[in-house]
C-alpha cells in the first residue's frame, strides 16, 4: 500500500504512521458517559507494579538508521499543509544527519572509548521525539488486568489503547479466566476501548 508519509525521504529512510487519533470527549462509549468516565487520564508517566520495563539503551544504540514515527496529526498534512509537512520531514533528516555528525565528531575527539557509548548518548539530544525506540514489558495476572484498565481505557491515548486492546483481545484468546469482566467496546470514533466490571480503577 503506497504511504505518502514516505515520500521525499532518501532511498533507505523508514516512516512508520502512528493510529489515528481523536478529542478525548469524543471517544467514550454510551456506558462510559453514562457513568460520567470521560476525562483523560493523568497526562503523566506511570510504572505498574509487576510491570518490569526494559528499553533500548540509547547509550550503545547507533541511531544512525534510526526510523521515526509519525503521528495521526501530522500524517494529515500530508494533504491538508504539504509544504509544512515537508518541513518536518526534512527536519527528522537533518537530526538524523546531524547525530551522525556529532556522534563522529565525539568519537574522533575521544578515541579512547571503543564503543562509542558516550558519543552516542550525547549526539542522541539532537533527535526529535519521532525517533523510534524498542520496549519489552513483561506483567502479573494483577499488573497486566490493571495496564489494560487504564490504557484501554476510552479515554486513555489512543493509541496506547489499540496496543492494549490487542493485548487484551490475545489475552482472552489464551486465558479467558483471567480477562473475566472485561469487554471490547465500540466508540463513537471508530476505533475500540476496554471497560471493565471489575474496580481496576
Amino acid at each position: 500500500m503506497h504511504n505518502p508519509s514516505n515520500e521525499g525521504f532518501p532511498t533507505g529512510s523508514r516512516i512508520r504512521p502512528r493510529s489515528s487519533s481523536a478529542p478525548y470527549s469524543t471517544l467514550a462509549s454510551p456506558a462510559c458517559k453514562a457513568k460520567g468516565r470521560v476525562s483523560p487520564l493523568p497526562p503523566k508517566a506511570r510504572l505498574t507494579a509487576g510491570a518490569p520495563y526494559s528499553q533500548l539503551s540509547q547509550r550503545h544504540l547507533d541511531a544512525s538508521d534510526t526510523t521515526f514515527v509519525v503521528h495521526s496529526a501530522i500524517q494529515k498534512l500530508a494533504k491538508s499543509n504539504p509544504a509544512v509537512f515537508d518541513r518536518w520531514k526534512s527536519h527528522m533528516v537533518a537530526s538524523r544527519e546531524l547525530y551522525a555528525d556529532l556522534a563522529g565528531a565525539l568519537g574522533e575527539r575521544h578515541p579512547d572509548l571503543p564503543d562509542q557509548t558516550r558519543h552516542r548518548q550525547a549526539a542522541w539530544s539532537v533527535l526529535p521525539n519521532a525517533a523510534e525506540t524498542k520496549v519489552f514489558v513483561g506483567a502479573n495476572t494483577r499488573a497486566l488486568r490493571h495496564m489494560i484498565a487504564t490504557r484501554a481505557y476510552p479515554a486513555a491515548d489512543p493509541e496506547t489503547r489499540r496496543l492494549f486492546v490487542k493485548v487484551f483481545e490475545i489475552m482472552r484468546r489464551v486465558s479467558p479466566v483471567l480477562m473475566h469482566g472485561m469487554k471490547v467496546v465500540a466508540l463513537e470514533d471508530g476505533t475500540r476501548g476496554v471497560e471493565s466490571a471489575c474496580p481496576e480503577l
